[in-house]
């Protein structure tokens, strides 16, 4: 089970990682902290830094400059014969579609740093895609065109988008489509999230 906790700005990020499927019900708590990332700098894999904690206690740091090269994981030898073995224990050898005789096969410490980092990333942008269309759906009339875009009015005071709503006087291009503004919240958000992520 992979959980992700984000405060509103996303300047400390936990996600934690349950392994219950290990070998004699052994689990092991994986929390990044303090993770720092940079799309900028992300080329081939995702530059970052965080510190790394196994059930609470701090064990090291993991980094990547986003060239493509291995993360770096600054634990114990323990530490790290301990998460080797929940990486062998939980990721499947997966065949080559070039040659499915050959498999890949994820089974380092490293693999676990690299997955939990995929899994923050994508929370984060999913975050940040729910705060842009919460300040769309109240700042600008949304509609969606029967082309399947969405079509922005130019940012409106929130009172002055309420009128323009209650009063239903609508621009003319807004005439033709859907006013996602009008729309309950969660089938606006899938609207907009379709139109928006494609």
């Amino acid at each position: 089970m992979v959980s992700v906790n984000c405060n509103e700005r996303l300047t400390s990020v936990i996600i934690d990682v349950d392994f219950r499927h290990t070998p004699h019900g052994a689990t092991v708590k994986v929390t990044l902290k303090s993770f720092n990332h940079s799309p900028s700098l992300s080329q081939e894999t995702y530059a970052f830094t965080a510190n790394v904690f196994i059930d609470g206690k701090n064990v090291g740091t993991a980094r990547n400059m986003g060239h493509g090269g291995p993360t770096e994981l600054s634990i114990s030898s323990a530490d790290r014969t301990r998460l080797t073995a929940h990486a062998k224990s939980i990721f499947p050898a997966v065949p080559f579609s070039f040659d499915p005789s050959k498999l890949w096969v994820r089974d380092t410490a490293e693999d676990v740093i690299d997955d939990l980092v995929h899994e923050l990333v994508k929370a984060k942008e999913e975050a940040r895609l729910e705060r842009r269309f919460m300040k769309d759906l109240t700042t600008k009339l949304l509609v969606l065109q029967p082309n399947g875009t969405i079509q922005a009015s130019v940012v409106l005071p929130t009172i002055r988008l309420a009128e323009l709503l209650r009063s239903q006087r609508l621009p003319t291009w807004a005439m033709k489509g859907k006013v996602l503004n009008a729309l309950p919240v969660a089938e606006a958000r899938t609207i907009w999230f379709k139109a928006v992520v494609r």
